[in-house]
């Protein structure tokens, strides 16, 4: 685990892959598959693995932040974590969502981690439905499922009315 640092994190993200290249071990966090990592693909390398989670920022640094307006109230860090055993673990089953969800005029999107790659999922505002419903709730880490999106690219699906969506895990 270390700071969501561009170089620190795409070594993190170089580690990752080597290990699930060689089976040395299983990755647990933070990929559900095996496959390389797709933010590492990503020809302009601006793109590294990192979550993020809310926290209660001390008063203490409230105070040191005042003026610099940085944004505190999220850690962000990078992590791998792998295990090596005969028995692999039982992942869950869909796909980890890599950015918050961003909202547009008329639609919103978010992008998934695939064993395919990245994928951008995109709902248009007058797709949603009742069985979509916890698409507009997805944030960042995530793990989603989703039945009969629209692949209008490999790397691009469509939420419609007839697709399923749900958080299977925060």
């Amino acid at each position: 685990i270390g700071p969501a640092l561009k170089e620190s994190s795409r070594r993190l993200m170089a580690l990752r892959d080597d290990l699930a290249r060689h089976k040395a071990m299983q990755i647990l966090l933070p990929c559900l598959h095996d496959g390389p990592c797709p933010l590492w693909k990503v020809e302009s390398r601006d793109e590294w693995c990192h979550q993020s989670v809310e926290w209660t920022v001390p008063e203490y640094l409230r105070i040191i932040n005042e003026g610099l307006n940085r944004e505190i109230d999220l850690l962000k860090f990078s992590c791998v974590v792998a295990v090596k055993s005969k028995a692999r673990q039982a992942m869950p089953d869909g796909f980890r969502v890599i950015s918050r969800l961003l909202v547009e005029k008329g639609k919103a999107r978010c992008f998934l981690c695939a064993e395919q790659g990245r994928v951008e999922l995109v709902r248009m505002d007058r797709s949603r439905s009742r069985i979509n419903s916890d698409f507009g709730d997805i944030e960042k880490g995530n793990v989603v499922s989703i039945e009969k999106a629209v692949v209008r690219r490999p790397d691009y699906w469509e939420v419609v009315e007839s697709t399923a969506v749900r958080i299977v895990a925060p």
